[in-house]
């Protein structure tokens, strides 16, 4: 997945820009930092993962 806006925090602070590809690590902070959604696209690779 691919970030398709900067994902911030609940005080406007950037926690990860524009375009940044997220990782399961990513996923992992981002909730642990109280994250619960973020606007995204699945690139090519996670297409090709997802299982239906």
């Amino acid at each position: 997945m691919v970030l398709t806006g900067d994902a911030k925090d609940f005080i406007g602070l950037v926690l990860l820009k524009y375009g940044a590809k997220i990782t399961a690590k990513h996923l992992k902070t981002l909730k642990s930092w109280g994250m619960t959604e973020a606007a995204v696209k699945k690139t090519a690779s996670a297409l090709a993962s997802t299982v239906l």
